[in-house]
């Protein structure tokens, strides 16, 4: 049977507000949650945040946060965002690889909620190749035009290792031809359109995706429906290629460049683009957490009686699971689009 914890947040996405756990103490009492995933490649990040019973959750009405690196404080914030539980804390770090860091979760009353973990040695891209391909999916109507991916990656050799890989694009508008009313140089950049994440297509590549569908059927024919096996959040172990190099097979819609701008006044314009293949290394118990994530978020839990999933927490003071990951950005300038 299933037990409710409908504040216990899933990381990085929220996907469900349900899951079996021991509750420390009294079911009774309130407990104060602390959930985050850090990575060393980013600065800021996100924390989740609630007071939990064992059939509810709510908003925490005063909180601060404090994040230390090496026993240092880097940063201490009380900005709570959200109207509703869980709320989200955004807070600065920055870790390196083997770093020790520390979350602690205070209330004006005295409770304390805190965890410390030490971020792991990296694996390293060593080479990606890139070219545009149309693919058919299973879920699309017509061909769609996808970047590939071949990424080589180097495995730790000598112990077990845990990975998640992930696809970033970052653009720029930038000036090419400058007109008469143009008060800017050619090769200025005029707008940076940040980074932002795309979904990784992980159909070609066996280690994230074993082509096993849940079908269900319906009046009219088959459909598919996400489930366990797509592997949303795209993590995978190294045990088809442990102690030596790998090559993923990764792509994602062609969504890199930004095609806002064009021929103003006799100045014209190119959009600057490069995509970031990003591989993080987590311990092992980042990636059992995440794996039961998907599992029990999946159409499976409405076949299957099993035993409870156990989800690991290290949260001393409360309850939740923080981790860091160790981040390996590889990036690729990509030709430049005349707008």
């Amino acid at each position: 049977m299933k037990k409710i914890l409908t504040c216990f947040i899933f990381l990085p996405l929220v996907l469900a507000c349900e899951r079996t756990v021991n509750l420390p103490g009294d079911p009774s009492e309130r407990i104060l949650t602390l959930n985050s995933i850090i990575c060393t490649g980013d600065s800021l990040h996100t924390a989740f945040v609630a007071w939990s019973s064992f059939d509810n959750c709510y908003m925490i009405e005063d909180a601060s946060l404090r994040c230390y690196v090496n026993g240092i404080l880097q940063s201490e914030t009380s900005d709570l965002t959200g109207h509703e539980a869980p709320q989200s804390i955004r807070f600065k770090c920055r870790a390196r690889p083997g770093d020790m860091v520390r979350l602690e979760l205070e209330t004006p009353d005295g409770n304390l909620a805190a965890a410390e973990v030490q971020a792991p040695l990296p694996a390293v891209i060593s080479s990606v190749d890139t070219a545009l391909v149309t693919m058919l999916r299973q879920t699309d109507r017509y061909p769609q035009t996808c970047r590939q991916f071949l990424a080589t990656m180097e495995d730790r050799t000598g112990e077990d290792n845990f990975y998640r890989v992930q696809i970033f694009s970052e653009a720029a508008l930038v000036l090419a031809v400058k007109g008469e009313y143009e008060r800017h140089e050619p090769g200025d950049t005029l707008a940076y359109y940040g980074r932002k994440e795309l979904a990784v297509i992980n159909t070609l590549e066996p280690s994230l995706n074993n082509g096993i569908r849940i079908p269900r059927e319906d009046d009219r024919t088959t459909v598919y429906e996400p489930d366990y096996f797509e592997n949303a959040f795209n993590i995978f172990r190294d045990s088809r290629f442990s102690g030596s190099a790998y090559t993923l097979n990764l792509a994602c819609e062609d969504r890199f460049y930004n095609r806002s701008g064009g021929y103003m006044g006799g100045s014209s314009y190119i959009c600057r683009a490069r995509a970031i293949v990003r591989l993080n290394t987590m311990d092992k118990d980042a990636y059992s957490y995440l794996n039961a994530v998907q599992y029990y978020s999946s159409t499976l839990t409405e076949f299957s009686v099993d035993a409870p999933l156990i989800f690991k927490q290290n949260v001393s003071g409360g309850a939740g699971f923080v981790t860091v990951m160790s981040s390996f950005d590889y990036i690729i300038d990509l030709p430049d689009m005349q707008l």
